[in-house]
């Protein structure tokens, strides 16, 4: 960006919240934390994967979550299980392509808030 220069850009917001998905069986929930790469193929087992987001805890429960369910790192299982369940989120709709509109979902969203937060400042700094 030049400061100088007529016409400056303003970077464009890329929003990556972190994401949760539970599968409800019965009374029971398998639970995934799930947050963006940095890197395509940078989590899982294996690096030819071009998944975009990976999963950061794996929970499973009966009834409510509550502080005393357990829920392993995404970084600690087995390579082998960490692919299954990423192939299994992704039968479920959890993809790369429903990752994409959620970061899309939420650029627009804070993009909204940031104009929001900016005539809020604008308001509240003229004292009217």
């Amino acid at each position: 960006m030049n400061p100088t220069s007529d016409n400056v850009e303003i970077g464009e917001i890329k929003s990556k919240p972190t994401f949760t998905v539970d599968i409800v069986r019965s009374n029971q929930t398998l639970g995934f934390t799930c947050s963006f790469n940095n890197q395509p193929g940078a989590s899982g087992a294996d690096d030819n994967y071009n998944d975009i987001f990976g999963i950061d805890e794996v929970s499973l429960y009966e009834g409510e979550h509550s502080d005393k369910v357990y829920s392993v790192a995404g970084e600690i299982i087995d390579g082998y299980l960490y692919d299954l369940l990423m192939n299994y989120i992704e039968e479920k709709g959890i993809s790369n392509e429903f990752a994409e509109k959620l970061i899309d979902l939420s650029a627009c969203y804070e993009h909204t808030a940031y104009v929001s937060l900016l005539e809020g400042l604008s308001k509240f700094t003229s004292g009217k």
